[in-house]
């Protein structure tokens, strides 16, 4: 590895020795990346289908191999382990390609969204010193070739720009599938595999580094927690670069389980209820705006819905009287999420009671999750008391910023000196977490929520109303919206945090 990718390594956030060699020793982090899982994959499952994108039904086999050409393309380009590159493609069958070839390379993508623009993708592209960008040119969509030129000009770093599409004089993406090319040894499973974007409402999003076998515990984790199995079926309709489609459990985890990942083009109802019939999907994860569509859209299509069994929503608070319509209106179980990428996800579990699955958002996936609810003045809230919710576990980056140059410090946990804190509020042997949308812009960043401490003893969750914990927030804080939580890098670990209950597949 080049020196300055040790170095920049070196810079991100990693947990404390004894608690990363407990995690090992336990064979919670396991010595695997993305990549091993799928040479793996491709070992067992050969030419059964992993994607399906349009008419294209691709194999495990071919996508292990078509990896391994684009990584090879990729490195004959000149990228080296430990570069940073920014990547931006809708949903497509080349993106799971293209991630797997990074990986194998160790090239480290910040995993861009459709909707960012010249401020985000040049920021990215500063912050992490990307030596390339990899976008798509639709035919009719905007300009991403002027657009990843712009970027190329301002920032030294990038070198090369590489587009799937019309490259109109950049490197063409189809180009770089090189099966002679060698490949260089050397991998390690504790480096960043990626960077996942942020909430961003302070601003331009913030990087959360991922780490191959941190993340692949938390994809496990998910892949137990949804079910998930040979037979599963996954329509990938949210932006499949985003942590919800991607690994809770998403595509990453389907393919983990050895199913089929059906890529849809649009979160159109029409074309994905097609999809749906055609393929027998079984699986599929919205947010609760798109949920609500397709429930108004099946009322009057009466669309054959009869292969799905699952409908994950997350990424905000569905409202409880929508989520009753899920099972009548659309026939599949429905299963709340609540996460954060940095780490921390929550799943009502199949088994849960109709009520519990409606007001709630579920548990902490991992029994080795850790929380804590503390007050202003660092101590351990008492019930009733509302306090500042703290995480930490062997999925959750852990506390401290990521530094860039000397005497330079931007947090990949915050930006500029604003934090964002998620409200909690401790219930005895109960947790609840919620989030609205409808709390007014008033410049400062905070997410609400209402979580209480774990105890052994905890057997259910109970619906708890935040009004109270609301008008107090706001009397205190002042709020602007609610997202993603972020880990406040300031919070300070404590010897007393307990390990929640449950098992793995039960605390999901």
């Amino acid at each position: 590895m080049a020196d300055h990718a040790l170095d920049w390594q070196a810079r991100c956030p990693f947990w404390p020795q004894d608690v990363a060699n407990r995690y090992r020793q336990a064979g919670i982090w396991r010595y695997e990346t993305f990549f091993d899982l799928l040479a793996r994959q491709a070992g067992r499952l050969g030419g059964r289908t992993a994607l399906i994108d349009g008419a294209r039904h691709i194999g495990y086999d071919r996508l292990h191999r078509d990896a391994l050409a684009l990584a090879g393309g990729l490195a004959a380009l000149g990228l080296v382990r430990g570069d940073r590159v920014v990547v931006q493609f809708p949903n497509r069958a080349e993106f799971v390609t293209l991630f797997f070839a990074l990986c194998r390379l160790g090239v480290v993508p910040v995993l861009a969204l459709p909707g960012h623009r010249d401020l985000e993708i040049g920021q990215f592209a500063d912050f992490t010193g990307a030596r390339a960008v990899l976008t798509v040119q639709e035919p009719d969509g905007h300009d991403m070739v002027g657009l990843a030129r712009r970027v190329q000009a301002r920032c030294p770093s990038v070198r090369y720009v590489v587009v799937l599409g019309d490259s109109r004089g950049a490197t063409p993406f189809d180009s770089l599938f090189r099966a002679d090319v060698p490949l260089p040894a050397g991998l390690n499973c504790e480096d960043v595999a990626c960077f996942q974007i942020s909430g961003g409402t302070t601003g331009v999003p913030k990087l959360i580094p991922r780490r191959h076998m941190e993340y692949l515990y938390d994809i496990r984790m998910a892949v137990a927690a949804g079910g998930l199995d040979g037979d599963t079926r996954y329509l990938c309709v949210l932006p499949m670069m985003h942590n919800f489609p991607m690994a809770c459990p998403g595509f990453l985890g389907t393919l983990m389980a050895g199913g089929t990942v059906v890529v849809a083009p649009e979160p159109e109802a029409g074309i994905c209820f097609d999809l749906i019939a055609r393929h027998r999907v079984t699986a599929t994860a919205l947010v609760p705006p798109l949920a609500l569509l397709w429930l108004d859209a099946q009322a009057g299509l009466g669309a054959d819905l009869c292969s799905l069994r699952l409908l994950q929503v997350g990424g905000a608070k569905l409202n409880p009287s929508s989520a009753r319509r899920i099972r009548p209106g659309l026939g599949c179980q429905l299963q709340q999420v609540f996460g954060m990428v940095e780490g921390l996800v929550c799943f009502t579990a199949p088994t849960d009671s109709e009520e519990r699955i409606v007001n709630t958002q579920g548990r902490p996936m991992s029994p080795w999750d850790e929380l804590r609810i503390i007050r202003p003045d660092r101590r351990e809230a008492a019930i009733g008391e509302l306090g500042e919710l703290q995480v930490r576990g062997p999925h959750t980056i852990p506390r401290g910023p990521c530094r860039r140059g000397a005497g330079r410090a931007t947090g990949v946990c915050q930006a500029g000196g604003q934090r964002l804190i998620v409200l909690g509020l401790r219930k005895a042997g109960q947790h609840r977490l919620d989030r609205r949308s409808d709390l007014p812009d008033l410049g400062r960043a905070v997410a609400v929520g209402a979580m209480a401490h774990h105890d052994a003893q905890a057997g259910g969750l109970a619906r708890h109303v935040l009004d109270d914990l609301e008008l107090q927030a706001k009397k205190r804080l002042g709020l602007v919206r609610v997202d993603l939580p972020v880990f406040d890098a300031t919070c300070r670990p404590s010897t007393r945090w307990r390990r929640s209950s449950g098992s793995g597949r039960g605390s999901g």
